[in-house]
């Protein structure tokens, strides 16, 4: 499998300046991603708002198919997905088994 990304809490969300990463934030509600795909550019993170009202266990599954477990996410924690390789991914909670979304990453 790759070495694609970094994750970890996240308080903070940073406005994307010209040649810098940006952040995005994806809320998690109601069992789905706040939408149902993403383009980013190489450097540049997720934010994943956890909204519900119960945990998620994310999976963010590279082009291989080999999963990488972020962890199970409580209720109104953050998580910070940085992708640092190029290509199309698959976010997949394994808790809320209809909510997906992908990542191309440029």
């Amino acid at each position: 499998m790759k070495s694609l990304i970094a994750f970890g809490a996240a308080a903070v969300f940073a406005a994307a300046q010209p040649g810098t990463a940006a952040d995005i934030s994806i809320d998690q509600v109601n069992g789905q991603f706040s939408q149902p795909s993403e383009t980013l550019n190489k450097g540049d993170a997720l934010i994943l708002v956890n909204k519900d009202s119960g945990p998620h266990d994310i999976n963010l599954i590279d082009e291989d198919g080999d999963p990488t477990d972020l962890g199970v996410q409580a209720p109104g924690v953050s998580v910070k997905v940085k992708f640092e390789d190029t290509g199309v991914f698959k976010l997949r909670c394994t808790i809320a088994p209809t909510m997906s979304m992908s990542v191309r990453v440029n």
